[in-house]
Order: structure tokens, then sequence, then C-alpha cells
């Protein structure tokens, strides 16, 4: 059957539904290593079971040490800054006094501790 073109008839209108596509593994993030071609299925598996744990364990314990490094960082320095505040009324009569013995004295007792490299007055 034709419709004749000035028909008073409506169209069928045709509803087309598509399958979803299925998304395929090596697309997207998903590229294949060209080294993992020939390994076993036993093989890429454990590699997906110990890759998130080790990437955890690297990135935390990079973010320690730092942390770790910086809080020693301060603590020397915290440190330092009490050394010279204890030093400062030691040195105090030496300097008025222009007494140089007192002072060469009290500079070798603080660069027998251990942390001190340099003393200046």
């Amino acid at each position: 059957m034709h419709m004749a073109r000035y028909s008073n008839q409506e169209p069928k209108v045709v509803h087309v539904r598509f399958a979803p596509r299925q998304p395929d593994l090596y697309s997207g993030i998903f590229i294949r290593p060209v080294l993992m071609n020939n390994w076993s299925i036993r093989n890429r598996i454990l590699l997906m079971a110990l890759l998130p744990g080790v990437m955890v364990s690297l990135v935390l314990g990079m973010f320690f040490i730092v942390g770790r490094a910086s809080d020693l960082s301060d603590l020397l320095e915290a440190r330092a800054l009490a050394m010279g505040k204890q030093l400062a009324p030691t040195c105090e009569y030496g300097v008025m006094t222009g007494n140089t013995g007192i002072l060469q004295n009290i500079a070798n007792n603080m660069l027998e501790e251990r942390d001190v490299r340099a003393v200046n007055m």
C-alpha cells in the first residue's frame, strides 16, 4: 500500500532504541601497556591487586617523611633559639667588662654541644 501525498491519515512514528554500547576495556584511561602483551591473566590480576597498595604506601611514606623532616627542622631551630636566649645573659658580663677570656670560655663550652657548629658574639 502506498499512501497518497495529500492523505488525511497521520504518518506512523517509529521509535528506534539502540542497545547501550559496552565500554571497551582498552579505551580511555585503560590503555594497554605494550609490555603486558605476554603476561598471563594471573600476573595481570596480581599487578592490579598490588599496584594500588604500593602506590598508597609510597604516597603515605613520602607524606610522613616530609612531615617528620619539617618537624625536626622546626625543633632544631627552636633549640638554637633557646640556646641563644640562654647564652645572652651569660655573656653580658664578659661583653660589659671586655673580658675576652670569659667570652672564649663560654664559646668553647657552647661548642661542646652536639648540634652547635659555630658561636658568634
